[in-house]
Parts: C-alpha cells; sequence; structure tokens
C-alpha cells in the first residue's frame, strides 16, 4: 500500500497512487484537497486513499505519457510549479514489513525534480499498530510542518 500525501501552502492534497503494470506508481485521480487544519477531513481523505488503495493500471506508453494531475488541483501551470515549495509524505505498508506494519516516510526533493525517502523523516511503525494511530501521526506532522514554515 501506497498513500502519498503533499503539502503546499498550508494546502494539503492527497490523491490516488494507481500501480502500473510495469510496477512503477502514477498519480491519479481522485484527489482530496483541505486545509491542513481541518484535521476531520484530513483523516477521511487518508482513510478514503487508504480504502481504494493501488489501483492497476496499464503502463502508458513513453510517447504518450498522461499530463500530472496535480497542477490542475493547486491552481498552477506545472508540475514543477506545483512542486515548488511543496512537501511529500507517504504511508506505507509492504509485503516486506509485516501485515499490519506501516511506515511514514518523508520526501527530499533534489534540484533534478526527483522525490527521494529522506531516512531522517522516515517512521517505522511496530508489528499490529493500528492505522489510526499512523494516519493521526502524519495529521501531527502535516502541522508541525505548517507551522515551521510560518
Amino acid at each position: 500500500m501506497l498513500v502519498i500525501c503533499y503539502l503546499r501552502k498550508g494546502t494539503i492534497y492527497v490523491p490516488t497512487a494507481a500501480r502500473t503494470e510495469a510496477g512503477f506508481y502514477l498519480i491519479v485521480e481522485p484527489v482530496s484537497v483541505m486545509d491542513v487544519n481541518d484535521a476531520n477531513a484530513l483523516r477521511r481523505a487518508l482513510k478514503e486513499a487508504i480504502a481504494r488503495g493501488n489501483p492497476t493500471i496499464p503502463t502508458p506508453p513513453r510517447n504518450n505519457y498522461p499530463e500530472p494531475v496535480m497542477p490542475k488541483y493547486a491552481g498552477v501551470r506545472s508540475l514543477r510549479a506545483f512542486e515548488r515549495g511543496t512537501r511529500l509524505w507517504h504511508i506505507r505498508s509492504h509485503a516486506r514489513f509485516a501485515e499490519g506494519a506501516y511506515q511514514i516516510v518523508g520526501q527530499r526533493h533534489e534540484p533534478n525534480g526527483s522525490w527521494f525517502d529522506d531516512p531522517e523523516q522516515t517512521i517505522t511503525f511496530p508489528l499490529g499498530t493500528n492505522i489510526e494511530l499512523v494516519i493521526d501521526r502524519l495529521i501531527a506532522i502535516l502541522t508541525a510542518a505548517t507551522s515551521a514554515e510560518d
């Protein structure tokens, strides 16, 4: 499972992460958008994203790659404009962890436009942790990150 959560200028974006047949992820609709201070809406959006899971989609050909969906939701012209000043976190649960083992992984944005896992922003929860606790922790992280921006 992969759930993606962007923070940009006090707004949270929780898109759907679809897994291509080739094994990489693409951001697709639906996308939930809410103010970072609306913890109930954020909790609901994260639960909905978890429930949707990661639908499998055909791998797009390189010469017909879909347009990024995130700029439309932020009212900007390009993915680069959207990513400027944006912070990103993932909630992950992998088969290599056990069932019920989750991670929150903060991402680091590199000058070349790539996102990488930031070990300093990675939290691994013990086996059997309730997803509600993971969601609450991510909400606290997002709230603190917004306070740090002010």
